[in-house]
């Protein structure tokens, strides 16, 4: 059913944009764990990048047509050690692992990986199992250690792992960043985050919302996720933040909200919590280990509403430090 409407979406998106699907997008098949860019008998991730950015063939990569697919054709299990940071996406495109999350794409701890940032900010991405790891984005004045999501695009995150992603700018694994012209949105859908890291003042342990952008989170868990700044698991500045049938455990933040942090930053913040366990979250504040708002920490003109379920929903309740909402 999942993996349903993830088709669903991206026909939808190509019917939109004006093609028909099959017949427009192409798809351009990984046959190397490399990631030489090189007419070197293979196409590696970085080579189908730059084919569906250009709607060109790329060395052994064939030529990319719109919004296009980028599948893994080697048998899984199997790794992808980057050698520099992966180019910008800037074009549709939905980039797919093998069923499991059995693709890793490890950064070495040393190189950035999914950029998505359009010239038309009005794009589309997807991933799809795949296990992101040991990304790292050594500049604090961007944000994202795996993923980044640039001004009025759309990326969903579907049944994919991030583990150990650090970044110096906000978001340890992935940060979605809007404007007020070009709102962008992130979905994630069955996704775990896992010892990820957002070093300096901007926090998001594993996901950061800046901006004028949105985030729902659905069917997703969050563990020992850590922040200098804000939101050892989730940071949101100046946007929305939905959270469901999700859990935010073991995290941590040398700042205020050990599970999700929240600031307006002279605009709005509104943090929606349905159906979730957001509970053993540490915050060091005060500089002990439990610290003031270990569950979470909304300030200024933010909303908080942490919602126990309705009779025709999941039966689970909100749990908050191990004490339920009433």
């Amino acid at each position: 059913m999942i993996a349903r409407s993830w088709v669903v979406w991206i026909e939808g998106l190509l019917l939109a944009a004006g093609v028909s699907g099959a017949a427009a997008a192409a798809t351009i098949s990984v046959t190397s764990t490399g990631d030489a860019d090189a007419a070197d008998g293979a196409c590696s991730l970085r080579e189908a990048i730059l084919a569906a950015n250009d709607d060109a063939a790329r060395n052994e990569c064939p030529a990319g047509n719109g919004a296009d697919r980028i599948v893994f054709g080697l048998a899984a299990p199997w790794i992808v050690d980057l050698s520099a940071d992966l180019p910008v996406v800037v074009e549709s495109v939905a980039i797919r692992g093998a069923e499991g999350a059995q693709v890793i794409v490890y950064g070495q701890e040393l190189y950035r990986m999914f950029v998505f940032d359009s010239v038309t900010d009005d794009q589309w991405f997807l991933i799809e199992d795949l296990i992101l790891a040991g990304a790292y984005n050594g500049d604090s004045t961007v944000r994202g250690g795996a993923v980044e999501v640039g001004p009025g695009e759309t990326v969903r995150l579907s049944r994919s792992a991030f583990v150990g992603n650090v970044s110096e700018g906000g978001g340890g694994a992935v940060a979605v960043v809007g404007t007020a012209t070009a709102p962008a949105t992130l979905h994630v859908l069955g996704c775990d985050f896992q010892t990820n890291s957002a070093r300096g003042p901007v926090g998001g342990g594993a996901v950061s919302v800046f901006s004028d952008a949105s985030a729902i989170v659905l069917d997703s868990s969050f563990w020992e996720n850590s922040t200098e700044g804000l939101g050892g698991a989730l940071y949101v500045n100046r946007g929305e933040l939905t959270v469901r049938r999700s859990t935010i455990s073991g995290n941590r933040s040398d700042d205020n909200g050990g599970g999700i942090g929240a600031h307006s930053a002279g605009g709005s913040v509104v943090v929606t919590i349905v159906d979730s366990t957001v509970t053993l979250n540490q915050a060091e504040a005060d500089g002990d280990l439990a610290g003031p708002q270990g569950a979470y920490a909304v300030g200024l003109v933010g909303v908080l509403a942490a919602q126990r379920p309705a009779a025709d929903r999941h039966p689970w309740p909100v749990v908050v430090d191990d004490e339920l909402l009433a």
